[in-house]
C-alpha cells in the first residue's frame, strides 16, 4: 500500500515542464509532415496561426515565416505542413511550429518524393562510400541534355576555350513523357563511348518539370554507370535525387561546365609539364652526346669520324621514319574510334530501327516487352516512325515454341 510519501505530486509548472521535455526529446516530433485542411486562419506580418484538421481531429499550427503563408493559405485549403511539435506551457496548449507548407497536389508529390528518398537512402545509394572518384584530368566528356534547352548553351559557353576537349552530346528528353527512359538510355550510350566523365544536365523549373530526375530508374542508372557521373540540374536552390546519387553535383549546368573546363586545363598543364621535362631530358642527353662526340673526334681520324657520323645519321633516319609511322598509325586508330562511335550512335538511334519496318507498343506509357503483359480489351498505342496509332486488344493467342534437337547420323 502506497503512503503519501511514495506518491510524487507535481506542481502545474513541473508537470507542464515534464510534458515539454518529453516532446523535445522525442525526435519523431521534431521533423513531422501533417496533411489536412486549413481552418480558422489568421495572423499578421510577424506570424500566422491556423488549425489543420481532418474528419476526426485538429492540430493548432503557428508559423513565423509569413511571406508565402499570408498570400497562399486560406480556410478550406488542403495542405501538407512540415514542422516540429511544441508545448506552450502558459496556456497548456500543443502547437505545431511550421517552417514550410505545400498546397494541394504539390504536397502529395513532395511526400511521395520524401518516401522514395528515404527508401533509396536506406539502400545506401546516396552514401559517400559508393561514389566513384571524378578524374583529375578530363579530355573526353559525355553530356546528356536536350539540344533545344538553355543548359547545353550554358555548358558549351563554359567550355568555349577548351580547345581539343572531346565533347559527345546525346540529345535527351529532360521533361515530361518519356524523359526518365531517355535519360537512362543516354547514360548507357555515353558509357559505351569511353568518355572520362558523364554530365547529366538541364535548366531550372518547377518540381514537376524536374521530376524525371527524381525517378528511381534514373537514380539507379547513375549508380550503375561505369563512368563517373556529375550533375548540373536546375537552379542553385533545386536538388533532385539524381544530384544526391551523382558522384559529384553542381548547382547549375554552368558550374558543371566550369568544373569540366578546369579539369581539362589541369590535364593540359600536366601534359605540358611532362613535355617540358621530356624536352629538357632529351636536350641534356644530346648535350652529353655532343661532348662525347667531341672527345671521340679529338682521338680519331677525320675519315673514321665521318664514318661514325654516317652510322648515327642512318640510325636517326630510321628512328624518324618509325616515329612518323607511329604517329600515322595513332591518327588512323583515333579516326577509326570516331567512325565506330558514329556507327554505334546511328545503330542505337530508335528512329533508325523504326524506319526498317519495326514498331513498338506502349500500354499506359510503358513499353510492352512481351505478350504476357497484354490482356483482352487493353488499350495500347502502336508507334511507327511517323505516327502513333491507338488500338485495342481483341483477341490474344498464346504461341508455344518447341525446339527439337536433330541428330545427324553418319
Amino acid at each position: 500500500m502506497q503512503t503519501s510519501e511514495d506518491i510524487k505530486v507535481y506542481t502545474v509548472t513541473e508537470f507542464a515542464s515534464k510534458i515539454k521535455g518529453h516532446i523535445k526529446s522525442e525526435k519523431s516530433f521534431q521533423d513531422v509532415y501533417v496533411r489536412g485542411e486549413v481552418s480558422n486562419f489568421g495572423g499578421n506580418a510577424q506570424r500566422v496561426y491556423f488549425d489543420i484538421k481532418d474528419e476526426f481531429s485538429r492540430v493548432h499550427v503557428v508559423m513565423f515565416d509569413t511571406s508565402e503563408a499570408l498570400s497562399q493559405l486560406k480556410d478550406g485549403l488542403s495542405v501538407v505542413v512540415h514542422g516540429k511539435l511544441d508545448f506552450y506551457q502558459r496556456d497548456g496548449k500543443l502547437n505545431l511550429i511550421a517552417d514550410s507548407f505545400f498546397a494541394g497536389g504539390i504536397g502529395e508529390v513532395y511526400l511521395r518524393l520524401e518516401r522514395l528518398k528515404e527508401r533509396l537512402r536506406a539502400e545506401g545509394l546516396f552514401a559517400p562510400e559508393v561514389k566513384k572518384p571524378v578524374p583529375k584530368y578530363i579530355f573526353r566528356v559525355g553530356i546528356a541534355t536536350s539540344l533545344k534547352g538553355a543548359a547545353v548553351h550554358d555548358i558549351l559557353h563554359a567550355l568555349q576555350n577548351a580547345k581539343g576537349l572531346e565533347i559527345y552530346i546525346v540529345d535527351t528528353v529532360v521533361q515530361g513523357e518519356g524523359a526518365k527512359d531517355s535519360i537512362v538510355r543516354s547514360i548507357r550510350t555515353l558509357n559505351s563511348l569511353g568518355v572520362d566523365v558523364i554530365l547529366v544536365a538541364r535548366g531550372g523549373g518547377s518540381i514537376e518539370d524536374l521530376w524525371a530526375f527524381n525517378e528511381e530508374v534514373v537514380v539507379r542508372a547513375i549508380r550503375n554507370s561505369r563512368v563517373p557521373v556529375i550533375t548540373g540540374i536546375g537552379h542553385e536552390t533545386d536538388r533532385t535525387l539524381a544530384d544526391m546519387a551523382a558522384d559529384r553535383e553542381f548547382p547549375t549546368p554552368s558550374y558543371a561546365g566550369k568544373f569540366i573546363y578546369e579539369q581539362w586545363k589541369n590535364g593540359c598543364d600536366f601534359v605540358e609539364r611532362e613535355r617540358t621535362e621530356l624536352t629538357n631530358a632529351v636536350q641534356s642527353y644530346l648535350q652529353e652526346l655532343y661532348v662525347s662526340l667531341d672527345l671521340i673526334a679529338s682521338k680519331i681520324s677525320k675519315e673514321e669520324f665521318h664514318r661514325i657520323v654516317l652510322v648515327y645519321k642512318t640510325r636517326l633516319e630510321m628512328l624518324s621514319t618509325g616515329l612518323r609511322n607511329a604517329v600515322f598509325d595513332c591518327v588512323q586508330y583515333k579516326k577509326m574510334q570516331v567512325e565506330n562511335a558514329e556507327t554505334l550512335l546511328t545503330s542505337l538511334n530508335p528512329e533508325a530501327i523504326l524506319k526498317q519496318g519495326y514498331v513498338y507498343i506502349t500500354k499506359e506509357d510503358r513499353v510492352v516487352v512481351t505478350g504476357s503483359e497484354l490482356e483482352r480489351e487493353d488499350c495500347v498505342k502502336i508507334h511507327f516512325t511517323d505516327v502513333v496509332v491507338e488500338a485495342k486488344v481483341l483477341e490474344k493467342e498464346v504461341k508455344e515454341w518447341k525446339l527439337e534437337k536433330v541428330l545427324k547420323r553418319s
